[in-house]
């Protein structure tokens, strides 16, 4: 007989002893990982498993049909692990929609002093006052800074005295539609979902030390057709984007220059691809499909080199736009499945000239090694998400209040799923 969860609502005390499940949408795939939550704490993971989709692009789903049988599969797979099927989940995903933007908004204190629900309130105004909230649906209210009295400026505001509370808030929101049909396919599945979040904040929880996220921290997330990135320092989220660029676009470009199949180019990529050239043991080695030549390994490095110079400059451009400038202190760290390509590392820190290494997920209390790979960051990072939630949720009965990203109020009733035509150029 299936073992029912104990899931996690958005609106309900959580119990501090909890299997909580979450599933990663990437931008070809899902995750499904479950893990066991003990005193608002995520102590081990009780099932890692993943399914490819042809019904997702971008990370974007275009067939529900298709991604609602792939959660079917991941849930039984899931099941045969654990004994654990999930009626309810989170979902992190990345789109290349969502969008960053800047809000304030400000709450009187009526005692004079800061409390925690002053400050869960005032993350509240800023969603609420957010002008496009009728489109847009915001995923997380992020905290910039806090002013008291318009004077002092700080991160952390609890116990100041003053009469008025203000916040630069940081919005990260998505297109509604997307949401809905997000919602919609998971109603297929017999799944409800219970928070959705943006996988690079998922991330941040499972790949980063607390050092890294004061001293600075660029995540750039290359999966199969998005890259994500954000930023992050003195705990606070800086900048944040996804771009309908990926790793398969280097297996694109192989098979348009050589002529040869995706599962070629693809084989190639992966077993003898480069991110440059001089990280090539002999660039001239002749490299063979099925007894012809095709080409050499310097070749497939340099096809590849063009298209991340392409992507890497698109991203320094965005960072620059937005005034972010990498301290001497950063680090940039590379995960999920396209972070595998041979001298991608040595690759970034030439473009950043700042430490640079992979982002494997800190999983706790696990036989799974394919929790503990670089395309799990996301879905372990949410259990942690997920798990903290539980922790803050207890004591808020206890008469504080989340302070961390938030979501306002679920949208309305999914919308039926529409077929959208694919964009044009990589970051179009």
């Amino acid at each position: 007989m299936t073992q029912k969860m104990d899931t996690v609502p958005q609106s309900m005390d959580l119990p501090m002893n909890s299997h909580i499940a979450v599933v990663d949408l990437g931008s070809n795939a899902l995750k499904l990982v479950i893990g066991e939550v003990v005193d608002g704490r995520l102590v081990s993971v009780l099932a890692a498993v993943s399914a490819v989709t042809d019904g997702i692009r971008n990370g974007v789903i275009y067939n529900v049909r298709e991604v609602a049988d792939a959660l079917n599969e991941v849930l039984e797979d899931a099941y045969s692990v654990c004994g654990i099927r999930p009626d309810s989940v989170a979902v992190a995903f990345s789109d290349p929609g969502v969008g960053m933007y800047d809000n304030d908004a400000m709450v009187a204190l009526e005692e004079e002093i800061v409390r925690q629900s002053h400050v869960h309130r005032v993350l509240s105004l800023a969603v609420q006052s957010f002008p496009s909230k009728r489109e847009l649906y915001v995923l997380h209210a992020m905290p910039r800074n806090f002013m008291v009295d318009k004077a002092i400026a700080t991160n952390k505001p609890v116990g100041l005295h003053g009469v008025r509370l203000d916040v630069d808030a940081m919005l990260i929101t998505v297109q509604k539609q997307s949401i809905d049909v997000i919602k919609r396919t998971f109603h297929e599945a017999g799944l409800n979902v219970t928070k959705f979040v943006y996988a690079p904040v998922a991330v941040t929880r499972s790949v980063l030390s607390d050092r890294e996220k004061r001293l600075g921290t660029l995540v750039i997330d290359m999966g199969s057709q998005n890259t994500s990135v954000l930023f992050m320092k003195n705990g606070v989220v800086h900048f944040a984007a996804t771009y309908a660029a990926g790793s398969k676009l280097l297996s694109d470009d192989i098979a348009a220059v050589l002529q040869c199949l995706d599962e070629e180019a693809e084989m190639l990529k992966v077993q003898h691809g480069a991110a440059h050239i001089d990280y090539v043991d002999d660039p001239d080695e002749r490299v063979e499909l099925e007894g012809a030549l095709v080409t050499t390994k310097g070749e497939v490095a340099r096809i590849i080199h063009a298209r991340l110079v392409e992507i890497f400059s698109v991203i320094r451009h965005d960072l620059a736009k937005h005034n972010i400038e990498l301290p001497s202190s950063a680090t940039v760290v590379l995960t999920g499945g396209g972070s595998r390509l041979r001298g991608l590392e040595r690759f970034a820190w030439e473009v950043f000239r700042r430490r640079t290494r992979l982002g494997y997920p800190s999983v706790p209390g696990t036989t799974f090694d394919s929790a503990k790979d670089v395309t799990f960051g996301a879905a372990v990072g949410l259990l942690r998400y997920m798990a903290e939630r539980i922790s803050v949720r207890s004591d808020e009965s206890r008469g504080s209040r989340d302070t961390g990203p938030m979501a306002p109020p679920p949208p309305p009733p999914p919308a039926p799923a529409r077929k959208q035509p694919r964009k044009r150029g990589i970051f179009d």
